[in-house]
Order: C-alpha cells, then structure tokens, then sequence
C-alpha cells in the first residue's frame, strides 16, 4: 500500500511535530498490513484520518487504536469501491474512543431504558487450574455447552466443584478430554507456544484476513453510481454471536442488501442479535430440512456474498461449501468465520473469544505471572467481523476487475494474532475511559421496543454509513431476495 494516500493523527495525544510523525507512521504501518494481507490497493484519492489514541479502556494492548484502524481499513476499501463507482473521493476518519465503544456496542445499547437482557442459564466461563499448575479456559455459553463441559468434569454447576474438578486434571489431558467430547476449553498459552503450535502455525500463514481465487468466472463491475458504495451486493449472512453478524451489519451499513438466515434450532444471544441486526433482514431456515436445504440453494444464484460462522465441515456437508457454492454461483464471495480457522489440525474445534485469547497468549501476557486475564470487551470477535467485511469488499473488487469466485478466512485467533504482534505497549493506569458517548447515539423505535444505540463508527464524507430498516426480530422475513436491492 502506498503510505503517501493515507494521512493520519492522533489528536489529543500529539506533543510535537514528532510525535505526530511517528503516529501517522503506526496507523499507516497498521492499516497497510491489513490491505497488504487483503490484497487490496486502496484508490491514491481516498484520504483517512485517525482521531485520538490509547489507552481509552484499561488494557495493555492497544485495543482501540487497533480497531480504529481496522475500521478505517474497512472504510478506506469502500471509498475506494465508490471511487471505482463514481469517480469521485471521500475522505474517511474514525475515532479512536468511538472505535473503544463499538467494541462494547451490545453492552452500551439500552432497550426501553435498560440493559438488553441475554439468557438467564448459569455458564461455565472462566480460568480454573489444573494439576499441573497451568491454567485452562473453560467456555460454556449455553446449556447444551455447560452440560457437556460438566460431563467431562463430572461435577456440579457450583463454582467450589469446578475448581476441583479442574484441579484433578493435567492440563493437556483436559484440553483433549473436552475437545473429544466437542466443548470448549483450552490452555492458557504464551504467544511463543501458540506460534510453535500446529494450529498457531497454520493459521499465521492466513494472516489476519485471507482472500483466495477459487474459481472462474467472468468480471462483475460495480454497478455506476448508486446511493452507497455496497449498493446492489447481495449478501447471505448465516452467521450468529458476534463475529459474522458484526461483519453483515457493516455490509448493510454501507448500502448491501443482507439476508440473515438463523436456524430455529440454534441459540441466539439477544444483546447481539439487536445491536447486529440494522439494516438487516431476518429469516429462519433449518438446514438439517431438506426443503429448507433447497430453500437456501435457490437463494445462492441471487447472491454477491455468503458468509458463514459454523464450524469447518458443518456446511460442506450440507452442499454449501465454499467450492459448493462457487459451483452454484460462479463469482460468488464465500466468507468463513471460526475460532481456530478452517485450515490446520483445530479447524473443526469450538470456540469464543476468550478461548482465542487464551490459546494465542494474549491472556497470559496481561495475567502476567498470575491469573490469565481477559481484554476489556469483545475485541476479537468484533475485529473479526470488520476484517471480514475488509476481505469482502477486497474480493469483490477484484471479481469486478478480473472475475472469479473467492474464499475469504478470518477467525477470532488470526485476529488475536495480529493484536498480539503490536504488543502490549499502553500503560492501563492511564486509560481516559469512553467518556460521553450521547452524541454518537441514537434514539429510535424497533420491534424490540425503543432502543438507544451507538452510530455507526465508520465516517464517510460523501455517503455516510446508514441502515434502511431497524432491527427485527428471528424470522420476521420470507427467505427470498428484496425487489429491489
């Protein structure tokens, strides 16, 4: 990427004129790792702008300055696609401390003056240690998960009998015992024993975003003109909790028409489902039902972008794999989200955000040497979504120019991974907080009920980010394409 069209500053934190030098040297650094691994040489007229710095939250990692700049990337990419539509620029800027808060973006949104409210189950999360001495990740979010995770313990669902359960067990013992029986947990890594690791391994030849040709097809260029810059792309999002819908949520902001296909049969996590769910439109199709199946492959010719969050092989096996697809629609972009990602000897594993953290050192190096310790907010999985829409908008650009029909892979460790490689260079004690946010949110009437939410945190100077519909509910919506899109 050509640092020369990208001009940025850190604002309130600039002493002098060097420290601003070197400021626009990391962002540009940071945003040019995210095109250079796209693939993606963004238009010479697009100019960014990075507001702000870190630490805004309590953690030692960057956190905000790395979603700023994930988001700018994301930003930078669709000015240059309405570059390539229009002719003409827009400058692009995102704030740091607003890019800290969409982080939280689920936990700040209030629902007729209150917190969303989720599950009312009790879920096993959290770091127990082994007999060993090491500390593992237990990850069970919903009950299918914690009476699986329990099993495997042979406990009760009383913290005390946790910790003791765990406690009998030798670390890697317990990690395999729990994958074996399809749950989650993991030990507690350094970032040197990730990268040595089989799957630590395989998934950094991926970087933080891959875009791979898999198929031939003819070019598909952006329609002209047009009201945003993903005006006109269609986009299948069978996605859930939290990574793919953040993804969809950004497409749609930016003008895509985006289908969400639930399962009846899956658990949603309300607070996410309402803050993901702007400009989206909702259906509901079991794929274990052959009609639905059917269903679902009639919806695929109609498509620009299919973007699925279930675990390596669950859809291939369905007939909706990336090749699968690509054979259905040739030019089709096939976006796959996962914990682990879908290369290496992990692929098929479960896994959340804290699992990620886990496994690629990031909770050991802010545990120190105690307690593993997790990053304020969903930072994994809401990067990952945007990285997400980053090698969309990628793989489109290049079908628009030289066709073909494109693999994007992201997951929550890629993500962890590249966090991690910018260190932990902030001191928490100095972290400013998020502050006001009243004139970054919303105030508007859904199914839900009346809910206050943050704005898109992506500016664009000629086609600001918008949604067309406010979010609905599961399955308010027929499984077929918008009249219009």
């Amino acid at each position: 990427m050509a640092q020369s069209n990208i001009y940025m500053s850190r604002g309130d934190a600039m002493t002098d004129g060097t420290t601003e030098v070197m400021a626009d040297q990391t962002h540009s650094a940071r945003i040019g790792s995210l095109f250079s691994a796209a693939g993606l040489t963004p238009a010479p007229a697009v100019v960014a702008e990075i507001r702000g710095a870190d630490p805004v939250l309590p953690c030692a990692y960057p956190v905000g300055e790395a979603a700023a700049a994930v988001l700018a990337a994301v930003g930078v990419a669709a000015a240059t696609v309405w570059h390539d539509r229009t002719g003409m620029a827009q400058p692009v800027s995102v704030d740091v401390v607003r890019a800290a808060a969409a982080i939280h973006a689920h936990r700040l949104q209030r629902l007729d003056g209150r917190p969303v409210e989720n599950v009312p189950w009790k879920p096993v999360v959290g770091y127990e240690r082994c007999a060993d001495g090491r500390w593992v990740e237990l990850c069970g979010p919903f009950p299918h998960l914690i009476d699986g995770t329990l099993g495997v313990l042979g406990c009760t669902n009383q913290a005390d009998d946790i910790t003791a359960a765990v406690a009998r067990w030798p670390s890697a013992e317990l990690e395999e015992a729990l994958a074996a029986a399809g749950q989650c947990g993991v030990v507690a890594r350094t970032a040197e024993e990730w990268q040595a690791h089989p799957q630590g391994r395989a998934v950094s030849s991926l970087g933080p975003v891959s875009v791979e040709r898999i198929g031939d097809s003819p070019p598909e260029p952006f329609t002209p003109g047009g009201p945003a810059p993903m005006a006109g792309i269609g986009v299948l999002d069978l996605t859930r909790i939290l990574a793919g819908p953040v993804q969809g949520r950004h497409l749609a902001d930016l003008g895509a028409d985006v289908l969400l296909v639930n399962s009846p049969k899956l658990i949603n996590v309300k607070d996410s489902l309402v803050e993901t769910g702007h400009g989206k439109r909702s259906a509901l199709l079991d794929l274990d039902d052959p009609g639905d199946q059917a269903t679902l492959r009639n919806l695929v010719p109609g498509a620009d972008v299919f973007a699925d969050g279930y675990r390596a092989g669950a859809l291939e096996a369905r007939g909706f794999g990336a090749d699968d697809l690509a054979a259905l629609r040739p030019g089709i972009i096939s976006v796959s989200m996962s914990c682990y990602g879908d290369i290496g000897p992990w692929r098929s594993r479960r896994g959340f955000e804290p699992i990620a953290q886990a496994a690629t050192g990031i909770a050991t190096t802010l545990g120190g040497t105690g307690k593993p310790e997790g990053l304020p907010g969903t930072v994994c999985d809401y990067m990952t979504g945007c990285l997400a829409a980053l090698g969309t908008i990628a793989a489109l650009r290049r079908r628009a120019v030289e066709g073909g029909s494109y693999r994007v892979r992201v997951s929550l460790s890629q993500t962890a991974m590249w966090l991690e490689s910018l260190g932990a260079v902030c001191d928490p004690a100095r972290s400013r907080g998020l502050g006001d946010l009243s004139s970054w949110t919303v105030s508007e009437t859904t199914a839900y009920g009346h809910l206050e939410h943050l704005l898109p945190p992506i500016e664009l100077g000629a086609t600001p980010l918008y949604w067309r519909r406010t979010a609905v509910p599961p399955g308010t919506d027929a499984p077929i394409w918008a009249p219009v899109r």
